[in-house]
Parts: C-alpha cells; sequence; structure tokens
C-alpha cells in the first residue's frame, strides 16, 4: 500500500541548531523507506514571535483562563495558569519555543532538492510583517513551492482577514494550494480565547470568494489537549460543502479519526501525520488508517490515491 504524507515539519523542528538541509533529507528519506511512504508535503513555519508579547498579556491569559472554565474546561495546565502569575517567564518560553521552531521556506526548499521529488516543500509567511510582505510573497514563489501554509494561532491572523485577499488571489492563479492550521495549538494557544482564529469558520469566506483555490483544514479543526474535537464538526461541515476544501488527519486520536470517516466524504480526506511534532513514530499514525473498520480501498484512497488525485502527483 502506497503512502503520501501531506503534513510533516522538520524532524528538528524544536532544536536551535539544526543539521543542513542535505542531512535532513538524507534522514527523511531513510524513514520513508523503511516505512513505505513515497512522498511527503515538509512545512515551513515562519513567524513573529515578539507578537506573543503583544498579544498575550497578563489580562488576555487571564480572560482566557476565564473563557475556558466557562466553557466546562476545567483542566487548565500548569504553563497556562503560571501565565497569570508569572506572565513574563510563561511568554519567555513561548518565545523560545517559536523562535526554535522558526522553519524558513527557503530551509524545506533546500531539504526538498536532495530528495528526487519525493519531499515537496510547502512554504510559510511571515504575514504580520507588513513592510515585506508583498516583496517576501514573490520571492517565496520564486523558489518553487507545492502550497503555502498559515498558522492562524501563532501568527496571530484570523484567515478571512481582507488583507489576505492578494495572497489568496495569488495562489488560485498560481495553482497553490492553501494548507491552513484549524484547531488549537500546545501552551496558551489550547485556551479557546487564543485559537479562536484557527476556527474553521473562518475559512467559509475564502472557499466562496476563490472557489478554484485548494484549500486543506490541517487537523480537522480537531486539534486540542483540553478538548479534543474542539472545532471538528464545523470543519466537516465545511469539508463536506465546498468541492474545494479538504481536509488532513494528523495527529489525531483514532476515535477522532473514525468519527471524522464516518461523516465525511472518502475522497475529501488526506492522510498526515504532523510528524515529529506529536512524538509519535511515523508507523503509529498509519497504524491508525490501517485499523478503521472501511474497505481497504477507502484506506488506499486515504493514505495515497486522495493526494494524488488533488494535487496532480
Amino acid at each position: 500500500m502506497k503512502i503520501i504524507d501531506i503534513h510533516v515539519h522538520d524532524p528538528y523542528i524544536f532544536e536551535v541548531h539544526k543539521p543542513s538541509p542535505e542531512i535532513v533529507a538524507e534522514e527523511l528519506l531513510s524513514k520513508m523507506d523503511a516505512i513505505g511512504i513515497e512522498k511527503i508535503f515538509l512545512y515551513a513555519l515562519e513567524a513573529d514571535p515578539s507578537k506573543i508579547y503583544r498579544e498575550l498579556d497578563r489580562k488576555e491569559i487571564y480572560k482566557g483562563v476565564e473563557d475556558a472554565i466557562n466553557k466546562g474546561i476545567y483542566h487548565i495546565p500548569k504553563i497556562v495558569l503560571e501565565g497569570i502569575e508569572k506572565t513574563k517567564e510563561t511568554r519567555d518560553r513561548h518565545i523560545n519555543v517559536l523562535k526554535a521552531a522558526y522553519t524558513p521556506t527557503e530551509r524545506v526548499v533546500k531539504i526538498s532538492k536532495y530528495s528526487g521529488n519525493r519531499i515537496l516543500p510547502v512554504g510559510s509567511i511571515r504575514l504580520e510583517d507588513k513592510s515585506d510582505y508583498r516583496a517576501r510573497l514573490h520571492d517565496i514563489f520564486r523558489l518553487g513551492i507545492y502550497g503555502l501554509k498559515l498558522y492562524p494561532t501563532v501568527q496571530f491572523i484570523e484567515p478571512s482577514s481582507r488583507k489576505l485577499y492578494k495572497l489568496y488571489d495569488e495562489l488560485e492563479r498560481r495553482d497553490i494550494s492553501l494548507f491552513i492550521h484549524t484547531g488549537c495549538d500546545p501552551g496558551l494557544w489550547e485556551l479557546p480565547r487564543f485559537c479562536r482564529y484557527a476556527d474553521p469558520i473562518n475559512v467559509r469566506k475564502i472557499a466562496d470568494k476563490y472557489p478554484k483555490l485548494k484549500i486543506v483544514l490541517c487537523h480537522m479543526g480537531a486539534y486540542s489537549a483540553l478538548k479534543p474535537g474542539i472545532f471538528v464538526d464545523k470543519a466537516i461541515e465545511l469539508v463536506n460543502s465546498y468541492d474545494n476544501v479538504y481536509g488532513d488527519l494528523a495527529a489525531l486520536d483514532f476515535d477522532i479519526i473514525k468519527y471524522i470517516v464516518k461523516r465525511v466524504k472518502i475522497d475529501k480526506i488526506l492522510f498526515g501525520s504532523d510528524y515529529p511534532v506529536t512524538g509519535l513514530e511515523w508507523y503509529t499514525h498509519i497504524r491508525n488508517i490501517l485499523n478503521l473498520d472501511i474497505p481497504n480501498h477507502y484506506k488506499n484512497m486515504i493514505l495515497y490515491e486522495n493526494a494524488v488525485e488533488i494535487f496532480n502527483l
């Protein structure tokens, strides 16, 4: 059974000192061959860590915790609660993690060049930098990418914002797919208040305005440790309603995957692992698909055929 993983990060994403692109490509290809993965989509991540100071002050964190409790979420992680009394230290930790995770588009493109077209680069852009937004966008397109990833949580940006329309115009014109993180993120972004921009409902306007733009809802809106499946029903409704909207199963629990597969058109579902962010081995994510109680040709569609068809691979 062939496999294409459309949701992969640099294996050294959380390390400050990362190996060269050539070494990373060799390591990824070795692991891919051992498991039987034909191709992967490798994501860049460009965000401004300093925005954490501007967006997440003590008052906002307190409101975020209060809002979570009002929504019935009572098991708040220690690192989040510390944000109220130890705001600077908590924000510093988040900033350091985001600085380490910073993966420029140039890096994933270089990694892909050592892969024989088996590692496909998905770019990223610091949209919060208004001064060089347009110039940077054209630089990224010249590099040659298969898609562009938005991170509404750590980039603090609403995907349906009108200021992003020029970006979507270019993506649709160039037939470059849009990947959007939906759901929450670790740390302070587990609070619903801080992952609201990653609610799939924000994608509806984009799908309406850009019917030829392929849009992938990463994590199907379900990514959350505090409330697993937080936006999954909204994502399901969106994927089923629009021909150009798809969803991946990256980093989702088996029960949530079963829930999605029963409710979403099988040709709209893509396999993604979020490797290595979850800390799980690749085969664990693949095994989740193989263990589904569905026909084998459906499993093959999720693991391979849908990606080939949607992205013309």
